[in-house]
């Protein structure tokens, strides 16, 4: 099961406690609202092993693109 949430919904929250799935798709911006506002984050995401990043080229050479690599890189470490 896929659950999008995007800034683009205003039903979405991007803090609140996502329901367990195996597949979650996820704008930059929630990703990193989650990474820095959820004291259980890095326990949440510990079990991330693959991020897939759709559009790439449309990120690259923009903030919203480097925002989206700092986020990532959160991931690893």
């Amino acid at each position: 099961m896929t659950e999008p949430a995007h800034s683009d919904d205003p039903a979405c929250d991007p803090c609140a406690a996502p329901a367990p799935s195996d597949d979650r798709v996820r704008a930059p911006r929630p990703l990193r609202i989650h990474l820095t506002t959820r004291a259980d984050a890095r326990e949440v995401l510990a079990q991330v092993r693959l991020v897939i990043v759709d559009e790439w080229r449309e990120l690259l050479g923009n903030k919203r693109g480097m925002r989206t690599q700092l986020a990532l890189a959160r991931l690893t470490h």
